[in-house]
Formats: C-alpha cells, sequence, structure tokens
C-alpha cells in the first residue's frame, strides 16, 4: 500500500531537498512592496534560474534517480515551467527528456525546450492530455515520469521556497507572519510550503489562490473529490488545467490549506501591472494570483503581516500587451 500524502511529504523530506539541491538553485531574494496598497512580503521566485520555482522540484526528483534510471532518460508534461525546469535540470545532469505539450503551446515555449535539448511532443487536448500521454509513455518505455505536482520529491522540492523565505523574514527581523499566499494550479508548490509551514511555523495561515476562471484545486477540495471544472481563459496559464484523479496535492491541500481566494482576470491584470509600475518587477500571470489575493487578505485583516510567492516570470509579449491595456 501506498503512503497516505501526509506520510509522503514530511518536513523531513523538505529539509532533505533543501541540502540537495542547494549547489544548483538560487537562494532567491525576498522583499517588500506596497505596489498593491498593504505592504507585503514577496520571495522573488521569478528570478529563479528557468524564471521559476519549478527548477527546485523538477532538480530534487532528477538527483534522486538512480543512476540507470537517469540513463533511461524522463518524460514529463508541461504548460511551459515545469517543462523547462526539468528540462534544465536533464541538461545539467545529463538526462534525456521528453516533454509532452498540448498541442497549442506558445511556439516560443517549444522552442526554449529544445534549445535545452529535450525531445518536444505535441499531444491533442489540453495539459492533463499531455499528462496522461506522458505517463503512459513513460510506463510502456520503462523511464520514470516526472509529474509536475503528484510526485512527494517534486513536492518536497517546492517546499524548499518556505524553508528559504521563514529563514530570510527573520533576517529582516519582519517577525509575525500571520498568513502565506500562494497560487494553485495543480497543488504542488502549496503542497510543499503547506508542510514545511506546518512544522516550522503553525501559526501561520496557508492561503490557497487561484484564478475564479480556472479553480479546480479549490473545486476538489470542496467536493472531497478530483473534480472537473467549466474552464476560461485566463492570464495564469502556469496554474491552467485539470488534476490527476490520485494525484496526492489534493489529501495535502485539504488537510493544510486554510483558506482559499478566486480573483478575477481584472484583479490578475492589476496586480502584474502595478509590480511592473510601482517596483519595476516583471511577473507572470499566476505571480499576480498570488499577490491579488494577499492583497484582499490583508486589506480584510489590517496590520496583518502576508507574505506572497512570486512563482515565476514567464509573460509572453502578448500577456503584456493585454496586461497593460487593462
Amino acid at each position: 500500500m501506498s503512503p497516505s500524502p501526509l506520510a509522503a511529504v514530511t518536513a523531513e523530506a523538505v529539509a532533505t531537498a533543501a541540502r540537495r539541491i542547494a549547489p544548483h538553485v538560487r537562494r532567491t531574494p525576498l522583499d517588500l512592496t506596497r505596489a498593491l496598497g498593504p505592504t507585503l512580503a514577496f520571495k522573488a521566485e521569478h528570478f529563479q534560474r528557468t524564471g521559476s520555482f519549478k527548477f527546485r522540484g523538477a532538480l530534487n526528483r532528477l538527483l534522486a534517480l538512480e543512476p540507470s534510471a537517469r540513463r533511461r532518460g524522463v518524460t514529463t508534461a508541461s504548460t511551459g515551467n515545469h517543462g523547462i525546469g526539468v528540462a534544465t535540470a536533464g541538461a545539467l545532469l545529463a538526462v534525456p527528456v521528453t516533454v509532452f505539450l498540448a498541442e497549442d503551446t506558445d511556439r516560443a515555449i517549444v522552442d526554449r525546450l529544445r534549445g535545452l535539448g529535450a525531445e518536444v511532443v505535441p499531444t491533442p487536448g489540453g495539459p492533463l492530455e499531455a499528462e496522461r500521454a506522458a505517463r503512459r509513455t513513460a510506463e510502456a518505455d520503462g523511464r520514470s515520469f516526472v509529474s509536475p505536482y503528484n510526485d512527494p520529491l517534486v513536492v518536497a522540492g517546492q517546499g524548499t521556497v518556505a524553508l528559504e523565505s521563514l529563514e530570510q523574514l527573520g533576517e529582516i527581523a519582519w517577525d509575525g507572519l500571520d498568513a502565506v499566499v500562494v497560487a494553485v494550479g495543480g497543488g504542488g508548490l502549496i503542497s510543499g510550503i503547506a508542510t514545511w509551514i506546518d512544522h516550522a511555523a503553525p501559526q501561520v495561515r496557508v492561503v490557497g489562490a487561484q484564478p475564479a476562471q480556472d479553480a479546480a484545486m479549490h473545486a476538489s477540495v470542496r467536493a472531497g473529490r478530483v473534480v472537473e471544472v467549466d474552464a476560461g481563459p485566463t492570464l495564469s496559464h502556469s496554474t491552467a488545467g485539470g488534476l490527476e484523479d490520485d494525484t496526492i496535492t489534493l489529501g495535502l491541500c485539504r488537510t493544510r490549506v486554510d483558506e482559499w481566494i478566486e480573483v478575477s482576470e481584472e484583479e490578475i491584470a492589476g496586480a502584474v501591472r502595478a509590480l511592473l509600475e510601482v517596483d519595476s518587477q516583471l511577473v507572470e500571470g499566476a505571480a499576480g494570483v498570488a499577490f491579488a489575493a494577499a492583497a484582499r487578505w490583508a486589506g480584510a485583516h489590517p496590520g496583518s503581516r502576508v507574505l506572497v510567492i512570486s512563482c515565476g516570470a514567464r509573460l509572453t509579449p502578448g500577456e503584456l500587451r493585454r496586461v497593460l491595456a487593462a
């Protein structure tokens, strides 16, 4: 019998991941902003290698592979950031990588993956169909599948963001943290963060943020099972897509995430624009989700101290034009 999600992803696993990946990842800055009104602390994972936190989990997963598994290579599926993270880790460790992508994936992502040496397989349908195709291929070929979220090692790697953040908050004497706000897609990042917060700062609220247009995890948490939602287009492309039926992150989110906030497309664009105009920080739509939700949470809790995880910087020129025109 496989372990429960809570047993599979522990604070010890996060600490082990931090030691394992430390030689290769950036200790990204932690700073303060008033771009959205209240003072918010933010962990700038948009400055991470590859421009996203995803490199952490991908690298932890590949470093944990046995030598024979590394030689066989891995498959994965992605909307962009995770695939780039796996491909970058694969290039670093000489692990062959095949990335399955939804067939309408932005051409710039395809070109970047190929530039990193990955094989790219366009797949009919959306992100969830790409995940299923990648997993089937891995099973047939005897390779390891690197899930964007449904893998304890990936989740533990993402949890290192929280470990670093709490250390850095202490370094700037920003004591009394009340909440940490995280954008949620498949739930890997918030599951890892919530695991470390539950261990190191259990008084801190963990708040999941999703675009109202595509909030599959929040709907699944409410239902107590994975459900499909009638998703619409969203600027938060990194959180788009459904969930695998057996994902460990559902149990982790139901148990360790305290609150959920859904934000509009206008709020997302406004947050991205404000960060650019006020702080010269270019962040992607998923980071805008977290900032918008954090501003709303802080507004409802005057005087609170809120940490935002700024998850990535992958904003296409077309998306930037939409943000500036909003």
